[in-house]
C-alpha cells in the first residue's frame, strides 16, 4: 500500500487468471487511483439532496440524485465490473471505458455491501465487488483496462476506470477474476 496514513482509504484492484482446471497462470493487484469525477459529482448531489447532469456510458447526459435509487443488476454486461481493451491513459472526466470487451462471458455478480473487514499484518480491507470474466472463445482476448460501473434508473454508469500495467491475456478456456477491495492502514 502506498500511501499508510491511517485516514486514507485506498481502492485496490485485484486480477487472477486461471486455466480450465483452477491452475492459477497470472495474478497481481495495484492500487486504484481512478475515482472519476461522476463519483464525486454523484455522492456530492446524493449529499445535498439536489439532481446533477451527468454523462452515463452511452455518452448521454442525464440527470441524477446521488446514489440514491443506484442499483447493480439492470443489465450483466453493464453493471458491477466491466473490462476492456483500451490502454489510453485514464482522465478525470471519463464516462466510459475506452473500448468494452464484449466477447469475454460476464459471470452475473451484484455489487455487494463491503464484506465484513479483514485484518492482515499492517492493513484492514473489505472486499466491495468481484465478477469472473470466462474465455468461451477460440481466441486470445487482451484486456487493459477495468472499470466498475452502477446502474441509475435505466441508464449505466461509470464510477471507477483503471488502465492495467500491462495487457492481460485471457487464452481460451481461461477465466480472470477481478475484485475491488477498500484497504486502509490500521
Amino acid at each position: 500500500m502506498a500511501n499508510h496514513d491511517k485516514d486514507h482509504v485506498t481502492a485496490i484492484l485485484k486480477v487472477e487468471v486461471r486455466n480450465s482446471d483452477g491452475t492459477l497462470v497470472r495474478t497481481f493487484e495495484k492500487e486504484s487511483d481512478s475515482f472519476l469525477e461522476i463519483f464525486l459529482l454523484l455522492l456530492r448531489a446524493g449529499m445535498r439532496g439536489s439532481a446533477v447532469s451527468i454523462r452515463d456510458t452511452e455518452d448521454i447526459l442525464r440527470s441524477c440524485l446521488g446514489f440514491s435509487g443506484v442499483v447493480s443488476g439492470y443489465d450483466v454486461r453493464t453493471a458491477n465490473i466491466v473490462v476492456g481493451s483500451d490502454n489510453g491513459p485514464v482522465s478525470p472526466a471519463d464516462y466510459k471505458l475506452g473500448n468494452q470487451i464484449t466477447e469475454l462471458q460476464y459471470v452475473p455478480l451484484l455489487i455487494d455491501q463491503p464484506t465484513v473487514p479483514v485484518t492482515n499484518g499492517s492493513y484492514i480491507e473489505s472486499k466491495i465487488c468481484d465478477r469472473t470474466f470466462n474465455n468461451n472463445t477460440l481466441g486470445t482476448i487482451d484486456v487493459n483496462e477495468v472499470g466498475i460501473c452502477v446502474i441509475a434508473s435505466t441508464f449505466s454508469i461509470l464510477i471507477l476506470r483503471d488502465v492495467l500495467d500491462s495487457t492481460v491475456r485471457v487464452l481460451p478456456n481461461q477465466t480472470m477474476q477481478v475484485t475491488y477491495l477498500f484497504r486502509t492502514a490500521i
